[in-house]
């Protein structure tokens, strides 16, 4: 009895030193998903968590969500883009506004933004990006086509707020997503100090237990 409680403890000890702690890691999902209460996911580093997704329209302008994906925009660049159709013409408006909290390990220096949309005659499409809790006031931007890049003081944490718009006008506006990634991050390291003590203990005790099976053969 003592042998195989010896060899139950020897194996936990194994498994849990080859077995880290993961987070969920993000995928491409229905929007509803991200937006679930608690919800959270990681990309290259980052923690997108806190996602609030809402459409805006009047005077009949249409918006259907779809999904969110995980994109790596150019190298060392992770975030997430936000697909959907947004229609809008004639008096139309139909805009998506997407919040969010992004964290990372150990920081966040770099932001890059993009958003797909086409206009005709004199309808408008554009986004807005609101970045706050950095160092200073919040920072606001017009995201060019196709994509806007933007550099600031290294920071662990930041909350975001984008809306892409598009108004109808004399013709037609339409959107259809809008990304948004960082980085300066890096992907946590699996923390080998916590698990070499269990892993050594494993080894030790399977050393002593075929020592013991040994002498009594």
């Amino acid at each position: 009895m003592k042998r195989k409680l010896f060899s139950a403890v020897v194996t936990a000890g194994l498994f849990t030193s080859f077995t880290p702690a993961w987070a969920a890691t993000c995928t491409t999902a229905p929007v509803s998903t991200y937006t679930a209460a608690g919800f959270s996911c990681n990309i290259g580093g980052l923690t997108f968590s806190n996602i609030v997704v809402t459409p805006m329209t009047s005077n009949g302008g249409t918006v259907t969500l779809t999904d969110f994906t995980p994109v790596n925009p150019t190298g060392g660049e992770f975030g997430l883009r936000l697909d959907y159709t947004a229609s809008a013409s004639g008096i139309n408006v139909a805009s998506v506004q997407w919040t969010y909290s992004v964290a990372g390990v150990p920081n966040i220096g770099d932001a890059f933004f993009a958003f797909d949309g086409s206009a005709q005659g004199t309808a408008q499409t554009g986004a807005m990006i609101t970045l706050s809790n950095i160092s200073g006031p919040p920072l606001e931007l017009t995201p060019g086509a196709p994509s806007t890049e933007i550099a600031f003081t290294l920071t662990s944490s930041i909350n975001g707020n984008a809306t892409q718009f598009n108004l109808g006008g004399q013709g037609l506006a339409t959107g259809r997503s809008l990304t948004q990634a960082f980085s300066g991050a890096t992907p946590p390291a699996i923390p080998l100090p916590a698990t070499l003590p269990l892993f050594a203990t494993g080894l030790a005790g399977l050393g002593l237990l075929g020592s013991r099976r040994k002498r009594k053969a």
